[in-house]
């Protein structure tokens, strides 16, 4: 115990010459050493006799002043105003044994017990305090007691009577409170709650995704059982209870009927177990919904009289009330908890965050609203004063914006160096940058060594701070652990594993540092390759084929084994085996394909995971000898894996296929409609060099044409274009149009029109023949411009020829004239007025009149020329 732990401490007896007696510690002229100064009298104006005692080594002062403190005790003196507080608690008004009791639960007094039990008949609504106060004395002997309100109805002597049995340490009274709980609770909340209770992981608060679930189910309980069921998990205040209970309640709005009573007695059992943590997170969660809601009414039924009654529900008034409890009780843990106060006050400040701060308007600063913030941290300077009326903080004067040098504005600072690892919670923790500038030079300096002595975990939270100070702390700390030449594993492991950047990369310097060691152990090779973050994954591959390129034949040969032994089982989760599969892949298939047979391939092809699957093929695919083994149409099934190197190990060993191929065709087809682009390709390549026409003729060449897919149309026309007339072995236009003409794609419409303007022999029976085709162009709901406008200049061509082609023209263009659209009016017309010139004869929609029949026309209209 350091001396600044050390503070004054009065005491008084009702009885003798001397009434009052204070102890305080000063340190002496000698280094290193303190004086013990004892002063006594009738009262605390008048304290004449006494003494000093030194001086006295550091190291022994704490002793010698227990010592001084028992030697007055036994001579009757207690803490100052025990004797005052005993006498109250048989005052007649409530109120005042109320208070009465509370400061002597503060001060921890055993001697009270027995005062306490007496006047607990006769109370009424100081009970709870009563009960409250035995708890904390801590004296077994009130345990009969707190067992009989833990069992009560009402809420506040049930929590009164059920937080004193847990201070007592009476854990066969917890089971029955716990019981008498677990029967509150809805059964979809505890059904949720059993089996986390009996998990190994209960000790540490259960799976996050098994609390998530107990989290959910408390959240779709009724708004009515919603509170009673958080009350009451944190009651049971097993480690997966309280942080549902808390998550929970994070998730709910205070200012619903329901629900506020419950929210408040969590925050009293938080106080009575000193459970930091809660506190700070309901301080300032109550702070935090009070700037966005100013409350409701609503007529609620009294939990003490039964009656219902409006009220107001988390109003204003109550609000404040709150943020002034908060630093109440941090004040009282200062004085009478003084080891406590540092951490408490931690859990709070940290909990703040940049959605907190207001806009600084005048004299009120960012800061103004965060009421529990600024009492913590400025609480002893004098550059803030509080605004009662809106319980915020402003500077005194423009001149105390700035800080002053050097000075330290905390409260109670000598509290938080006594207890400095609060100083790492806030830096581990906190949200704004006010705090950190708090701790950070604290960590920096004087307490080094509680970064020395601090866990990976929270050496690594360091490195998300927003304050550059905190995380290079946190660099250099790690630094200072990390020897590459004997590394912390497990410590590397979390960092090459978290999720944020900063760490990550840090752990990813260092793995690429000890690469030389880890990579000679399997083990830690293959845990490396199957971390659950894929960039340090990638990164441990990486680095591990580099080693392997330099290793000996009986490690690559060991590593494959383990390796082959990896990819053989299950993935734990999608992509575990992607980084093993390409170290596989890329450094040992030579050691893989001598341990695995061609039955050991297709078996990995058909169950094993995407990785082993790639490796399978990389492997098929260098044994064009396994096509006899596998055969040819199991090959082709080969082609359709959604496995890239499957198929491409498909493709090599149908190189070896292609008689088969010649004999049926349709085992092409199966290549050609592939979903796949590269055995598409495959097949187009085969077809065009070692297929030959014979082996597919007209009919396979059409059925390439009659594909959905446009890239396999598009072959198929270049083979019509290539093959076309070539004489006796080519395919003659007639039967290829024959076959195109009623295609209804407009990618092959087009190409068959292509095929009739440059290879369709004269005369009208070969234009009837393409008259459907000519027809879909022109009235294809979504015609083609160019497609459209070549059957017009086609037509007209053919019109133009002969007087049979003429009538064909005619008759489709007088139709297409009704349908036309505006830019092709001009197009159709001319053409229509081409052909009635070349040949009258050939009905049309336009009726041509040569110059013999217009002049009887002319002189009827405009009389005798």
């Amino acid at each position: 115990m350091a001396v600044q732990e050390l503070p004054s401490i009065h005491l008084f007896r009702p009885q003798g010459p001397d009434r009052v007696a204070i102890v305080s510690v000063t340190r002496a002229t000698h280094p290193n050493s303190f004086m013990i100064h004892v002063a006594r009298g009738a009262r605390r104006g008048k304290l004449t006799t006494g003494g000093s005692y030194g001086p006295v080594a550091e190291g022994l002062v704490a002793e010698r002043y227990a010592e001084i403190v028992h030697s007055l005790r036994a001579e009757g003196f207690r803490t100052a105003g025990f004797f005052a507080s005993i006498a109250a608690l048989k005052h007649k008004n409530a109120g005042v044994r109320a208070r009465a009791a509370a400061r002597l639960g503060w001060m921890r007094e055993p001697e009270a017990v027995p005062a306490i039990i007496d006047a607990l008949p006769k109370a009424v609504d100081d009970v709870c305090v009563m009960v409250d106060a035995l708890g904390v004395l801590g004296d077994p002997q009130a345990i009969p007691v707190a067992r009989q309100y833990a069992a009560r109805k009402l809420l506040s002597r049930r929590r009164s009577g059920a937080e004193a049995l847990r201070n007592l340490g009476d854990s066969e009274g917890l089971a029955d409170v716990k019981n008498r709980a677990l029967e509150r609770l809805p059964a979809t909340v505890r059904a949720e709650l059993e089996p986390l209770d009996m998990e190994q992981h209960s000790q540490i608060g259960g799976k996050p995704q098994s609390i998530e679930k107990l989290v959910q189910a408390i959240l779709a309980a009724p708004l009515r059982d919603r509170g009673l069921a958080i009350d009451t998990l944190y009651e049971i205040a097993t480690p997966s209870a309280t942080l549902a209970a808390l998550a929970a309640i994070e998730k709910s709005a205070f200012d619903q009927p329901h629900f506020w009573r419950y929210a408040k007695s969590v925050h009293k059992r938080a106080m009575l177990r000193r459970d930091f943590v809660a506190f700070g997170l309901l301080a300032h969660a109550f702070e935090a919904r009070g700037r966005a809601s100013a409350g409701t009414t609503a007529k609620v039924k009294s939990g003490y009289d039964g009656e219902e009654k409006k009220m107001r529900i988390f109003g204003r008034a109550t609000q404040n009330y709150l943020r002034r409890a908060t630093w109440r009780y941090l004040r009282r843990l200062a004085r009478h908890a003084p080891k406590s106060y540092a951490h408490a006050a931690a859990e709070v400040i940290l909990r703040y965050g940049p959605e907190d701060l207001s806009e600084p308007s005048g004299r009120f600063g960012a800061l103004s609203g965060c009421y529990a913030f600024v009492r913590v941290l400025f609480g002893g300077g004098d550059r803030f004063q509080l605004d009662g009326r809106s319980m915020r903080f402003k500077f005194r004067s423009s001149k105390h914006v700035t800080p002053p040098a050097g000075a330290r504005e905390e409260a109670y600072p000598w509290l938080w160096d006594e207890e400095p690892k609060a100083y790492l919670r806030v830096l581990t923790a906190a949200r704004l940058v006010d705090a950190h500038a708090f701790a950070a030079p604290k960590i920096a300096g004087p307490f080094r060594n509680v970064l020395h002595a601090a866990s990976a975990d929270e050496v690594i939270a360091l490195l998300d701070a927003p304050y550059d100070r905190t995380v290079d702390l946190g660099v250099s700390e790690l630094e200072r652990r990390f020897d590459p030449e004997n590394p912390d594993y497990i410590l590397l492991t979390k960092l090459i594993t978290s999720a944020r950047d900063p760490v990550r990369e840090l752990g990813q310097r260092w793995m690429r540092l000890t690469a030389p060691l880890w990579t000679r152990d399997i083990d830690r090779s293959l845990a490396f390759l199957r971390l659950p973050e894929g960039s340090s994954r990638a990164l441990a591959a990486e680095l591990l084929i580099a080693h392997i390129a330099g290793a000996g034949p009986e490690s690559r040969r060991a590593l494959a084994a383990a390796v082959l032994d990896v990819l053989r089982s299950p993935e734990a989760a999608q992509g575990d085996h992607d980084a093993i599969g390409r170290v596989a892949r890329i450094a040992l298939a030579s050691e893989l394909g001598a341990l695995l047979s061609t039955d050991d391939l297709m078996a990995l092809i058909q169950s094993g995971s995407g990785a082993a699957k790639a490796l399978a093929g990389d492997l098929l695919g260098r044994r064009p000898e396994a096509l006899g083994d596998i055969g040819t149409e199991h090959v082709l099934a080969l082609a359709q894996s959604a496995v890239a190197s499957v198929r491409g190990a498909a493709r090599a060993l149908l190189l070896g296929a292609v008689e088969d191929l010649k004999r049926d065709p349709e085992l092409l087809f199966m290549l050609v409609e592939s979903e796949w682009d590269d055995t598409r390709a495959f097949a187009f390549d085969l077809i065009r060099e070692r297929i030959n026409l014979d082996a597919l003729g007209l009919d396979g060449v059409i059925g390439l044409c009659d594909s959905n897919r446009l890239d396999v149309q598009d072959f198929g026309k270049s083979l019509v274009s290539r093959h076309i007339n070539e004489g006796a072995g080519g395919f003659a236009v007639e039967e290829v149009l024959s076959r195109l003409i009623q295609h209804p794609h407009p990618n092959m419409r087009g190409f068959a029109l292509d095929l009739a303007v440059r290879y369709l022999r004269p005369g009208f029976v070969q234009l009837a023949k393409v008259e459907p085709l000519c027809r879909a162009i022109l009235f294809d709901l979504w015609p083609s411009l160019k497609a459209k406008r070549t059957v017009l200049d086609f037509l007209t061509a053919r019109g133009l020829a002969d007087e049979g082609q003429a009538e064909i023209a005619a008759r489709i263009l007088s139709e297409y004239v009704h349908t036309k659209g505006r830019a092709d009016f001009e197009r159709v017309m001319e053409a229509l007025v081409r052909i009635g010139l070349e040949h009258p004869s050939v009905a049309s929609a336009v009726r041509v009149l040569v110059p013999a029949e217009a002049s009887p026309i002319a002189a009827e209209k405009g009389g005798a020329p």
